[in-house]
């Protein structure tokens, strides 16, 4: 399974700059070249699985966001090469302090035992102590 697709990278980094990450051809395509960003995208997901296999059965059933995330980052930079910007480095520099962080159970994945993500659309539990400044509290004060 792999954590992002060809489509996710376009639709969060733009058919220009993969265009010209991965169009390798001379004289230039002015295409996308699939085999460079699924290389790429192969790549991260490698990275990620050796952080990931330290605390959670491989394959994960499905795919958190911040996984999603994490792989469309590690792939960009990748892509980049040896011409990355300070940007896609800090980028990657973060999703991997995040993967460590993931591998020491720090973060969860929000997965159940069957690696299935669990119920995002569940809401948080609340309690509420009793006011502290109320009508007859306040009575004396103006």
């Amino acid at each position: 399974m792999s954590y992002a697709s060809a489509q996710q990278m376009i639709d969060r980094f733009g058919e220009a700059e993969l265009i010209q990450l991965t169009d390798r051809a001379n004289p230039p395509l002015q295409t996308i070249d699939d085999d460079v960003l699924n290389a790429a995208l192969n790549d991260a997901d490698a990275e990620i699985n050796g952080y990931l296999q330290a605390r959670y059965t491989l394959p994960l059933a499905s795919v958190p966001l911040n996984i999603a995330r994490i792989a469309r980052d590690i792939a960009r930079y990748r892509l980049y090469d040896d011409a990355v910007t300070d940007a896609v480095k800090l980028r990657y520099e973060q999703a991997v302090k995040e993967l460590e962080r993931i591998s020491k159970g720090i973060i969860q994945l929000g997965l159940d035992g069957s690696n299935h993500t669990v119920n995002a659309t569940a809401q948080a539990a609340t309690a509420a102590d009793a006011a502290v400044f109320t009508p007859t509290a306040l009575a004396g004060y103006q």
